[in-house]
Order: C-alpha cells, then sequence, then structure tokens
C-alpha cells in the first residue's frame, strides 16, 4: 500500500468512513468523493434519512424527482427494495462519468439485509408475469457482483448490486430500443470494485468537496462545457451545498475558473443578476451575495422548493 492511500486511508477511519457512519453531522462529501474512481466526473450526495422522514420534502423535493426519474429516486427505490430501515443510512451519492454507468452508494445497510433482499430477486426470473429475466451471482475481483434485470413495460433495465459490509453500490442501465449496454455496467462495476480496494486513484476535486460539506444535499463536479448545466465560460469545476429551511433553501455555489480574470468577469454577472446558476428560468435563484479568492467565486442563491427541483434536474440528469 503506497504512502499516499495508507495516509487516505487513515484520514477515512478518522471519520468513520469505513465504519459506515459519520462522525460529522454534515455530508462528508469530500469523503464520498474518495469512494469513486477516476473516470466519474459527478457526484451529488443527500442526507435521504432527513428528506425521507419529512413530510414536507418527500411530497414536494423527492415526488417530483420520481417523476423526472431522478437518480435520487432510484435510490429511494433501491432502500425500498432491499427494506433497508432508513434511520441506519448516513447518506447516499449517485456518481456518473464519460462512457461509465451511473452507480449509487447507499452508506449505512449492512451485508445481510442487503444480500438476503436480493437473493429474494433470484426466484423472481423468470417467474410467471415477473419483469424480471435473469439473475446472475458472479465474483469480480472477489467481490460478490449480483447481476440481474429485464423488461419492465417498453424499458429494459438491467443493475449490478455489490453489497459490501455496510454499503450497498447499485449500477443501473437502461434501453428504450435494442440492448442495454452490459459492457459498459460491466467495466464500470470493475472500476468500483477495484477502488475499494484501492487498486486504483479515485475522483479527485477536494478543494471544491469540501465547501459542499454542509447541508442535506451536496454536488461536486469537473466541468464538461458541452454537457453541464448551469455554467460560466471559463468554469473548470463547481460544487454546491444546499440548506434546506422548511420551503425554502439556501444554495451555496464554490466554483473554479480558469483564470482570474475569467472568475472576476463572472462575479460581476452574478453581482448583477446575469449568471446562469441564479436565471429565473432555470431553478429562480435570487441573488444573496459572492465574493472571489483568485480563481475561485463563492456564491449564495436562495431558492424555492420548485426551483431545487429544477436545479438537481440541471446538475446531475437520469
Amino acid at each position: 500500500m503506497s504512502k499516499k492511500l495508507m495516509i487516505l486511508v487513515a484520514l477515512l477511519m478518522s471519520f468513520g468512513v469505513f465504519s459506515g457512519v459519520s462522525q460529522n453531522s454534515s455530508l462528508p462529501s469530500d469523503l464520498v468523493l474518495v469512494s469513486y474512481p477516476e473516470g466519474y466526473s459527478k457526484v451529488l450526495v443527500a442526507d435521504l434519512k432527513f428528506l425521507l422522514t419529512q413530510n414536507l420534502y418527500k411530497t414536494a423535493l423527492l415526488e417530483p424527482l420520481r417523476a423526472a426519474r431522478h437518480p435520487l429516486n432510484g435510490i429511494v427505490q433501491t432502500i425500498e427494495l432491499v427494506k433497508a430501515d432508513v434511520k441506519t443510512i448516513a447518506y447516499a451519492a449517485h456518481g456518473a462519468g464519460a462512457d461509465l454507468t451511473g452507480f449509487s452508494l447507499i452508506e449505512g445497510v449492512p451485508f445481510a439485509q442487503t444480500f438476503g433482499a436480493l437473493q429474494g430477486l433470484k426466484f423472481a426470473a423468470g417467474a410467471p408475469n415477473s419483469p424480471y429475466t435473469n439473475w446472475n451471482l458472479e465474483s469480480v475481483q472477489g467481490v460478490p457482483v449480483i447481476f440481474t434485470g429485464g423488461n419492465f413495460g417498453p424499458v429494459k433495465i438491467e443493475w449490478a448490486y455489490i453489497p459490501l459490509v455496510n454499503r450497498l453500490w447499485v449500477g443501473t442501465e437502461t434501453a428504450f430500443s435494442g440492448e442495454v449496454n452490459m459492457r459498459r455496467l460491466r467495466e464500470s462495476a470493475e472500476k468500483i470494485i477495484a477502488r475499494q480496494l484501492g487498486k486504483i486513484s479515485y475522483f479527485d476535486e477536494f478543494a471544491l468537496a469540501v465547501a459542499a460539506r454542509d447541508g442535506q444535499i451536496g454536488f461536486v463536479r469537473k466541468t464538461d462545457s458541452t454537457k453541464d448545466k448551469p455554467i460560466e465560460p471559463s468554469e473548470e469545476a463547481m460544487s454546491f451545498a444546499i440548506r434546506l429551511d422548511a420551503d425554502k433553501a439556501l444554495v451555496r455555489f464554490s466554483v473554479r475558473f480558469q483564470t482570474a480574470e475569467a472568475a472576476s468577469q463572472a462575479l460581476t454577472r452574478m453581482r448583477s443578476g446575469q449568471s446562469s446558476y441564479i436565471a429565473q428560468d432555470l431553478f429562480q435563484g435570487q441573488f444573496v451575495n459572492a465574493q472571489q479568492s483568485d480563481r475561485f467565486v463563492t456564491l449564495e442563491v436562495t431558492t424555492t422548493l420548485r426551483g431545487l427541483v429544477g436545479l438537481l434536474v440541471l446538475a446531475m440528469p437520469s
């Protein structure tokens, strides 16, 4: 084990990540990134224990995300599938990357619970009127992985479930026509496992991930200017932390630009209300304040729960 990795492991253990329980009441967005391998470029982290036990957020936030087929809804469905106790869940996350299957992480669900529930799907595969058509338990680098799926109406869906000691990884591939991309699903599962075993490097955006270590929802991305929204010119990376307060939310953006000059220009647009991070047609943001430090800009915006749904769909689409 390299010296860098030994230091990293010590850091993770000090925060209780390997035990599945964070010692900090805020979302450990920076430490969650350590679990995702290189190649993943965006990660959303959520305190689902909080969101699922508050009727307001179940109705005004999670229900619209379900209608939008947002990854957070997929995590909720997985929690229901394995009959996990919401109160034991430390956090949930979803990561995406170019030519990689989106993988969700649920931290705080015991292996026996998840593996037993997933074993039950074996009997559904091929049963009369069951949408499940296949179920296979395989060993990938010594780690059990369950591949299962089938035809759910007009959509073909295949999953890779990786149950570990106190966490569950779930990768999902869908196809509305043709066949599901099983190559990508398998290769992505192999990368996730290799990262858990410390064999490959991790998604490294700690400077901005630390800024998202707050609130009930956090997000970090390495920006792809051809795909990502909301975005400003010359943006390299962005994170945000969401602090919910009844039917309102405070969103704190931290953005890194290519140059200090680009950051200054973006700051001017923010203060004049012209920034895409504030645009009303995107997520109904209201400017609070902003400041610059070299290439970094920190922006605070208030929004409604409806606007928050729009932001989450933009930042981490299905």
